[in-house]
């Protein structure tokens, strides 16, 4: 299993080599408090990051709420077969 492992990260970590050299041109980003020349590549990696991380977010709040709705139902659950006992 350590060696499929392996040979997957070697994979994504080529065709990342290859995506960073193909679009190497530097781009100008305007941001809220000025500019900057980035290397495409390293712009929409840092989106991606920046968009995965938002979703881990949103994801985390609505499991909290599932965990939360899922505990008011046991215990409404062992209350009626309390009182049907």
């Amino acid at each position: 299993m350590r060696v499929i492992n392996l040979i997957i990260l070697v994979f994504v970590m080529a065709i990342g080599a290859v995506f960073a050299v193909l679009n190497a041109e530097a781009v100008h980003f305007n941001y809220y408090f000025g500019s900057i020349d980035l290397p495409l590549s390293v712009l929409l990696v840092a989106f991606l990051f920046f968009g995965a991380l938002m979703g881990a977010i949103v994801s985390f709040f609505v499991r909290l709420g599932l965990k939360q709705e899922n505990a008011q139902l046991r215990y409404q659950v062992d209350k009626y077969q309390k009182c049907a006992e």
